[in-house]
């Protein structure tokens, strides 16, 4: 019953209000954007009111949830008042970015998310601790008695997908793989989503890997790697930023590495470090550590200084 009783409140809400305010984290990935969507997309099924929102830009390989579902910037925002905003992915206040006065100005919140250190911002805190958040929103929709029509699901299959690794990561069980078949079953339209996400890449992208490859280095007897890219290397490479997303898997796939590090130069002296690891090291706790969180196997945080500094922070703690 106790575990019951947050999914009934968030349940309860989504039903009771009709005005929503639903809000992705910074740095959107295909999980906070594809569960988004899907839950828009279903409260609008149900004659709702719903308006998206990211302090970021949608990610080009995301781009076909643009279709389905229209991401505010928080500027736009700025003058509007919501019956009930919605945080979706969303591990803690700071994670809401330009975002977070509209959430926080909105009669009622609402947190809907899968992160273990999730700081429970909300009003009522849905919490689960599934594979992605994407489940945890599949699993409302159909307790909303809303529709999965072929547009959730793209929604939905992008979201899991994502946030799985296409599927390999230790965070996968049984009822991600059900729920995945499920969602081709309504209608997900896997090899398009799977071509987009994962085989298309630009000039700059690939240029981009070469970069990151060519920073790695790996400490503690080749159980910690890291690699680094600077502003610098993206303009240079002609890239963009969502392009390092998954750079920092040339370093967790190493053989004997534990712990990979990547270190993403932002603006005004701040870096994002991307911190993964195989089997034993939980780097959530390390993410937390630095103020950021995460899951055991997956986690970040942001921190100040240069690239380098940031770099041999890491790798320091780490060791």
């Amino acid at each position: 019953l106790q575990e019951e009783r947050p999914m009934k409140k968030i349940i309860d809400s989504l039903k009771k209000y009709d005005d929503f305010l639903l809000v992705s984290h910074l740095s959107p990935d295909g999980d906070t954007l594809g569960s988004t969507a899907a839950l828009f997309l279903a409260l609008k099924q149900l004659g709702k009111r719903a308006v998206a929102a990211v302090d970021g830009a949608v990610p080009d390989k995301l781009r076909f949830l643009n279709d389905y579902c229209e991401f505010c910037s928080p500027e736009v925002l700025s003058k509007e008042e919501f019956e009930c905003a919605v945080a979706i992915d969303v591990a803690d206040i700071p994670r809401l970015g330009r975002l977070k006065d509209a959430f926080l100005a909105s009669e009622h919140t609402l947190v809907i998310d899968h992160h273990p250190t999730n700081t429970e911002f909300g009003e009522y805190n849905l919490i689960d601790c599934k594979a992605s958040t994407g489940e945890v929103v599949m699993e409302i929709i159909d307790s909303m008695g809303a529709k999965i029509d072929d547009r959730i699901a793209n929604c939905l299959y992008a979201a899991v997908s994502t946030d799985t690794g296409n599927f390999i990561y230790s965070s996968v069980t049984e009822e991600t793989l059900k729920n995945a078949a499920r969602l081709r079953g309504c209608g997900a339209d896997i090899p398009r989503l799977a071509a987009m996400i994962y085989s298309e890449r630009s000039l700059g992208a690939t240029k981009i890997i070469g970069r990151g490859i060519d920073s790695l280095s790996l400490f503690s007897n080749g159980r910690i790697a890291a690699l680094s890219i600077s502003k610098k290397d993206i303009e240079e490479c002609g890239a963009k930023r969502e392009d390092t997303d998954s750079l920092i898997n040339y370093a967790r796939e190493i053989k004997g590495v534990e712990i990979a590090i990547f270190v993403n130069e932002l603006s005004g002296g701040r870096a994002k470090v991307s911190l993964r690891s195989n089997e034993y090291a939980d780097v959530a706790e390390f993410a937390k550590r630095f103020g950021g969180g995460g899951h055991v196997h997956a986690a970040g945080y942001t921190d100040n200084g240069s690239v380098e500094e940031i770099r041999n922070r890491a790798v320091e703690y780490a060791a």
